[in-house]
């Protein structure tokens, strides 16, 4: 054990030692001044029931384990709160047998941790999770992928279900159910995604976090004007796509409804549509969301899974302030690498991302300029988030940001194929960029300052 270790474990001893000390009347009267320790237990020393800890003791336990599960080289395939609650389960029984047969309490550990590993170990299984989603209305394609993340159609997805063989996979009654058969085909499509062999609460979160990111890519590929429904079911919002009130006046009391129609409106064969002209493209995107299933996210692979959930968070908004306010945090994320913020620096570097051609740079800079001062006239309280104007703004402002994720995922496959010469990390990047513009951005800098001080910024 390190240092570290042992200050740890020792956290822990004496969060059970605490409780060993108190009668019963004493346990009690310490639960109820102190309910965070109610729910700390192990399992009892004589293997049936359990014992208590304080909560600093699982604390220290936590942190000895998490310490230890992320130095393995396949650490990032353990849940830790497994391996924890692994331990817990034998840790009691283990220090009465371990003691008695003469073992430090740091043996004791050592055995059982290893114990509680090979459990988990055990356990880990490559899955394939199915989610139910929205994407789009149109009937065709039936099935595509992106990367690990494939996409079939509801009816499709049904019918495979129906067609499961006992023979060939076991299965419960309940996958065949009716119930469950109208839920799967409620929203339209599936999206299906196989993780790699791990812990099952890491494996769902993976898959989870892959298909919606592959659902705000498409979100991208469709625009921003048509991404307010499509999403994954289970994990996030939507407004009821049917809804009835009532309308009265001096006259009469009548009955109004509404309907908004799931996924968005494209036409049939939209996919073949799409990728041809963008084969890079779709093989980076793939790439990125292998990464996700894979855990091998690196800062940039982060970057960009936060811009795009910004993206799909902005469809959701209601009002075009809010929608303004998470897109500007989708530039900021893409742009920013240092703590300190220059206004100047944000212009340059979404100038850099969103540009069409080299003569392009100076209209993309005063986009992200009048784009961002939108944001803060909103922010602090300047203009309504409702305000009209602002959809002109979202309007002008799209071709910028769709531009600036697709150069962010070019970007992201610089550095996951890098070459010699090319810039190792984000910072280097925009660094060698703006050295290339300094004459351009010199100027529109200064103009920048000049137009902040008329505004009184």
């Amino acid at each position: 054990m390190t240092e570290e270790d042992e200050k740890d474990y020792e956290r822990f001893i004496e969060g059970i030692e605490f409780f060993l000390k108190l009668d019963a009347k004493q346990h009690m009267e310490h639960i109820r001044q102190h309910k965070e320790d109610a729910l700390c237990t192990i399992r009892h020393f004589s293997g049936t029931g359990s014992a208590s800890c304080t909560r600093d003791g699982m604390q220290g336990l936590r942190s000895l384990v998490q310490r230890r599960v992320q130095a393995r080289d396949d650490g990032k395939n353990f849940a830790v709160d497994e391996v924890v609650q692994c331990i817990s389960d034998q840790i009691g029984p283990g220090l009465k047998d371990g003691t008695q047969q003469g073992e430090s309490p740091e043996e004791i550990f050592e055995r059982v941790y290893a114990q509680a590993l090979k459990s988990v170990q055990d356990r880990q299984r490559q899955r394939t999770y199915h989610f139910p989603c929205v994407l789009a209305g149109a009937k065709s394609p039936e099935q595509f992928s992106i990367g690990p993340v494939q996409f079939t159609i509801g009816s499709l997805f049904r019918s495979r279900l129906l067609s499961l063989n006992p023979q060939q996979k076991k299965f419960s009654e309940r996958v065949q159910d009716p119930e469950l058969l109208e839920y799967i085909q409620k929203f339209g499509w599936i999206a299906s995604v196989k993780v790699p062999s791990c812990s099952e609460t890491i494996s769902k979160e993976r898959a989870e976090l892959a298909a919606r990111t592959a659902i705000n890519i498409v979100r991208v590929w469709f625009g921003l004007g048509h991404g307010d429904r499509l999403r994954l079911v289970h994990t996030e919002p939507a407004t009821s796509g049917f809804s009835r009130f009532l309308v009265e006046d001096d006259e009469e009391i009548s009955e109004s409804w509404s309907r908004k129609f799931e996924g968005a409106s494209v036409v049939d064969g939209w996919f073949d549509q799409i990728v041809p002209g963008n084969v890079r493209h779709h093989k980076i995107v793939s790439w990125l969301l292998r990464d996700i299933v894979y855990e091998e996210r690196s800062e940039m692979v982060e970057r960009v899974i936060d811009a795009l959930s910004w993206f799909g968070d902005a469809a959701f908004e209601p009002s075009p302030g809010a929608k303004i306010a998470k897109l500007v945090m989708l530039l900021e994320r893409l742009t920013m690498t240092t703590k300190k913020f220059s206004k100047r620096r944000f212009c340059r570097r979404v100038a850099i991302l969103a540009l069409k051609d080299d003569g392009d740079f100076t209209a993309k800079y005063w986009a992200a300029y009048n784009f961002y001062n939108a944001r803060s006239e909103i922010a602090h309280g300047a203009k309504s988030q409702f305000a009209g104007d602002h959809w002109t703004e979202l309007q002008q402002a799209q071709e910028m940001i769709t531009n600036c994720l697709f150069r962010a995922m070019e970007v992201y496959s610089l550095f996951r194929f890098p070459a010699p010469r090319w810039p190792k990390t984000l910072n280097a990047f925009f660094d060698q960029q703006e050295n290339r513009w300094t004459t351009l951005s010199n100027n529109l800098d200064a103009e920048l300052v000049r137009k902040d001080d008329e505004r009184g910024f």
